[in-house]
């Protein structure tokens, strides 16, 4: 599956609201974001504090509880997600000097 297809896919999963761009919508996704890369890193303390191996399984499901958060905002901002994707590794390799 590519971006723009997980992308279309989790907006069919989406109980409309909202008009795209509406700032109200974006708030919420943004904070959205923010609560399941909380809960992402909730994951990560508890088995570094208690010396255990990461539930790799809970991770994947919280990256991938973000990523459908991203993808709808994206969405409403008017981008397809693989853009989102594309722009950040330019951005990288400028950063970081990688060449092609």
């Amino acid at each position: 599956m590519d971006a723009d297809e997980f992308q279309r896919s989790a907006l069919k999963t989406l109980k409309e609201w909202g008009e795209p761009g509406k700032l109200s919508d974006i708030v919420y996704l943004a904070l959205a974001i923010n609560g399941e890369a909380g809960e992402l890193a909730e994951v990560v303390k508890k088995a570094w504090r208690d010396g255990k191996e990461l539930d790799k399984d809970w991770l994947v499901e919280e990256l991938g509880d973000i990523l459908w958060y991203v993808a709808v905002l994206a969405h409403k901002i008017g981008v397809p997600l693989s853009e989102v994707m594309e722009k950040n590794v330019m951005k990288l390799k400028k950063r970081y000097g990688v060449k092609g």
